[in-house]
């Protein structure tokens, strides 16, 4: 069967059939750069390596240029794209990935029944009252900030969930091959993602990236999943 990872070592990739392990990375590389430095070619054996980083053709998160898990650590991304083709959902995607305060209001709505008639879990009364927290203070948080425009909705991004997102529908995400390069070095760039459009054989490319996202079929199955998951509890 295959397997999913988001913490790797490398026996679960060696005990495991080749192209079988999907490694889901939230959050700089370095993990999967010790491991493979430690055994060479050994990020080859996964099926996939998918990660949220980078911000192509929209600004960074951490400065103007990067995006925070690569500007973390950017030579950990050099170092696996130079061993493995990766798959990259960077800004430009889940930034789109908006779940608002009504929508939360909403999904509260339809769990707690007409007039708050429906009894929740305390497990899920608790997890449902932490996303609700959480959305608000983000939407707080953006509404206050002048990096965001006076029109931009506002709420809790999903750029880790996308990576989820990606495993359970992948024909949501549009997706393009290309050549991703990264700033290293630099005082104001460090950290900075390329993507070289320049015609060139198809061998030189190392990852495909997402360019686009149907926000609305990712946010629905993201809230009925969440429904589900609370109903459940």
């Amino acid at each position: 069967p295959n397997s999913v990872l988001s913490h790797t070592h490398p026996k679960v990739l060696l005990s495991n059939e080749p192209g079988t392990v999907t490694i889901l990375a939230l959050g700089p590389l370095a993990n999967l750069q010790a491991a493979e430095a430690k055994s060479p070619g050994i990020l080859r054996r996964s099926k996939e390596v998918v990660c949220m980083a980078g911000a192509f053709d929209v600004p960074g998160n951490a400065t103007i240029a990067a995006e925070v898990n690569v500007l973390s650590n950017p030579s950990s991304y050099l170092d696996v794209m130079s061993a493995v083709d990766i798959v990259i959902l960077p800004l430009d995607a889940t930034n789109k990935l908006l779940l608002t305060p009504p929508a939360m209001d909403q999904m509260r709505a339809d769990l707690e029944g007409e007039g708050g008639g429906k009894r929740l879990s305390g497990g899920a009364k608790a997890l449902l009252d932490f996303c609700a927290e959480l959305c608000s203070s983000q939407a707080a948080e953006q509404s206050h900030s002048v990096r965001t425009p006076a029109d931009a909705a506002a709420g809790l991004l999903l750029h880790e969930s996308a990576v989820v997102a990606y495993l359970a529908y992948p024909q949501a995400f549009s997706f393009q091959r290309g050549r991703v390069c990264i700033e290293a070095e630099g005082l104001h760039c460090r950290g900075q993602t390329f993507i070289d459009r320049r015609a060139a054989p198809s061998a030189s490319t190392n990852a495909w990236y997402a360019h686009g996202v149907d926000a609305p079929m990712v946010l629905a199955a993201f809230v009925d999943d969440l429904q589900r998951l609370l109903g459940a509890l």
